[in-house]
């Protein structure tokens, strides 16, 4: 089946949109509920994106009808939706459980890999190098060295580290190039730091020095390509492997898999002989990189910052500015800053003074008039949501945080409540504590307890396991 008769056509138009953070969060946010759940009740979803979305603002979308204006308008509408319409799109499913009335919701198929995909870029920088070149070399060395029917599980245990390897080379060759590319867009020797030692050193620390130390490249290159040149001459394990192949792919004949497997080790082959040559390409950009990062900076730090030199690089500055109100602003803060005039003369054209615009001081007053009924709603209605953002549950919950810092639990002997404010967030986070996806639980203990004006019950506070 091909990519668009599989996926609808709307799919990503939700990542196109003014609202694609909120789209994102909602699908972040199921991903991390359905780590260890097939699914989940569409309520308990709706609690836990309410939650997350409480300080995101929905904008009005181009297509959006009098029906979906009035899901909008209602209770909860917000989430509802963000449900909507990736259900619309193609990313969720809802279904009932059987035999019971209860509504459950999980991504397609093709939806959770785009998930984990998008989730898996926007960690790439913070990913941890795999030692792929070791993890290669050992396990074909043990299924050689034991005589070993799974010879062909460590071969495509290889190939996959391999490919993953050649993409991160490559990668790795591509990001310098790009660093390279913008050392003269760099406004200041500081910036020309910031990308070398907190950027590009990043880049470096996650892919070449473990490749040229610890997973070492030049000391594992060899012995792979030793026991795949055995390998070739040894009747006796390929025919095992072969063996291997047709019985874990029944739709393979015996010619087949052995003409398979070997094109497999020549592409081993042909990897790990070519690689040398991509390291060596990453080191002699890497070192042009280099030599022109510390290049630029010391010719910018042995410029001239004489007041002389600064002055030329100001009037420069100004002299380049575009006519009109930029130049205006900028010919002023001179004047402010460096006590600059204007330089004039006089002429035929001089004998003129310029109108000042001024307000009437006998200008009537405009009544201020009483808002409309729409008007008075249109407010009230601000002021509902501005109070229903302001005591969420989620800021009831950073409220706890805050409260219990580094401790996992407490009591309200010890609690402090400085204000109104803090108090209601209490309200709050007791009435939730039952929630299934609340962090916090209370327990109710004899007695009550004052704090801040407030006479409370005695309750201990603490953090969920799990």
């Amino acid at each position: 089946m091909r990519l668009f008769e599989k996926i609808p056509a709307g799919f990503f138009s939700v990542l196109a949109s003014p609202n694609r953070e909120l789209y994102w969060t909602a699908l972040v946010k199921l991903h991390r509920l359905l780590e260890y759940e097939l699914n989940i009740p569409v309520d308990d979803y709706c609690i836990a994106l309410g939650d997350a979305l409480s300080d995101m603002e929905l904008v009005t979308e181009e297509g959006v009808d009098e029906e979906d204006r009035n899901l909008i308008r209602q209770p909860n509408g917000k989430v509802r939706w963000i449900i909507h319409r990736l259900k619309r799109a193609g990313w969720l499913d809802t279904e009932y459980r059987d035999g019971t009335f209860e509504e459950v919701i999980a991504p397609r198929d093709y939806a959770d890999r785009m998930i984990r995909l998008l989730l898996d870029l926007e960690a790439m920088e913070g990913k941890e190098y795999n030692s792929l070149v070791f993890s290669s070399y050992s396990g074909l060395k043990q299924a050689y060295v034991e005589k070993s029917d799974r010879m062909y599980e460590a071969l495509m245990a290889a190939q996959r580290n391999t490919t993953e390897l050649l993409s991160d080379l490559k990668s790795l060759y591509h990001n310098i190039r790009y660093y390279h590319q913008i050392i003269g867009d760099a406004v200041s020797v500081n910036q020309l730091l910031h990308d070398y030692y907190d950027e590009y050193k990043r880049l470096l620390d996650r892919i070449y020095h473990p490749i040229k130390t610890m997973d070492s490249l030049p000391l594992y290159r060899q012995p792979i390509l030793d026991i795949l040149n055995t390998l070739l001459v040894d009747d006796d394990m390929l025919d095992r492997t072969v063996a291997r192949m047709v019985k874990i792919r029944p739709e393979l004949v015996e010619d087949d898999a052995r003409e398979m497997l070997l094109q497999d080790i020549a592409r081993l082959q042909n990897a790990y002989s070519s690689v040398e040559d991509i390291l060596q390409q990453i080191d002699r950009k890497h070192r042009a990189y280099t030599r022109e990062s510390v290049d630029s900076i010391k010719y910018r730090m042995s410029a001239d910052h004489s007041i002389a030199g600064k002055l030329t690089e100001l009037l420069q500055s100004y002299a380049g500015a575009g006519a009109g109100k930029p130049k205006e602003e900028m010919l002023t803060l001179l004047q402010r800053g460096i006590q600059c005039e204007n330089q004039a003369f006089a002429d035929t054209n001089s004998l003129w003074k310029p109108t000042v615009r001024s307000r009437r001081p006998g200008a009537p007053t405009r009544r201020i008039e009483d808002p409309s009924p729409e008007a008075e709603r249109e407010l009230l209605a601000q002021f509902h949501a501005g109070a229903a953002q302001r005591y969420s549950a989620a800021n009831a919950w950073r409220y706890l945080d805050r409260a219990l810092a580094d401790k996992s639990e407490l009591t309200t002997d010890t609690l402090a409540l400085d204000n109104d404010t803090e108090f209601i967030l209490l309200l709050i986070a007791t009435v939730r504590s039952g929630d299934r996806i609340s962090p916090y639980g209370i327990e109710f203990l004899p007695g009550q307890v004052e704090s801040g004006g407030y006479r409370l019950p005695r309750m201990r506070i603490y953090k969920k396991s799990g």
